[in-house]
């Protein structure tokens, strides 16, 4: 812009620096250019645009440093997300079939229990007689 064309669109030296404020900051944001670049355009160090710029650009480093931190470490605990959830439901399978196993053998023993309960009784009842058959006899012989 020529020197009148300047003072025509901006009547203030104010006006301006936050045009050029803007301007820069935008095109740091939409396009990503250096700050070398655009102060060896003629942007000066101590002039308020270029102080601007080079803080959204420390800024701008600083972020993508603390992002990719924060990747890295996003990416570690989702590792261990990924391989702790895979172990847990191979642990929760094992655990059902277990349970499945263990009561399958409860109900099968529960079963031989009451099998050996009858038998037991039953056992009991022949020894019983047994004893009395015994006890009849000897009394017999006694008698004899």
């Amino acid at each position: 812009l020529a020197q009148g064309e300047t003072a025509s669109l901006f009547p203030n030296r104010m006006m301006l620096t936050m045009w050029l404020t803007g301007f820069l900051t935008f095109a740091v944001l939409l396009v990503g250019a250096d700050a070398r670049a655009l102060l060896a355009q003629g942007v000066e160090d101590n002039h308020p645009p270029g102080q601007v710029l080079k803080l959204i650009l420390k800024m701008r480093r600083a972020v993508e440093i603390e992002g990719r931190k924060e990747q890295k470490t996003y990416d570690r605990h989702q590792c261990w997300c990924d391989r702790t959830l895979e172990r847990k439901a191979k642990d929760i399978g094992d655990a059902k079939d277990t349970i499945d196993r263990l009561q399958k053998l409860i109900t099968r023993l529960m079963g031989e229990t009451a099998a050996h309960d009858t038998e037991i009784r039953q056992l009991q009842k022949d020894i019983a007689s047994n004893k009395a058959a015994t006890k009849e006899a000897y009394e017999i012989r006694e008698q004899e």
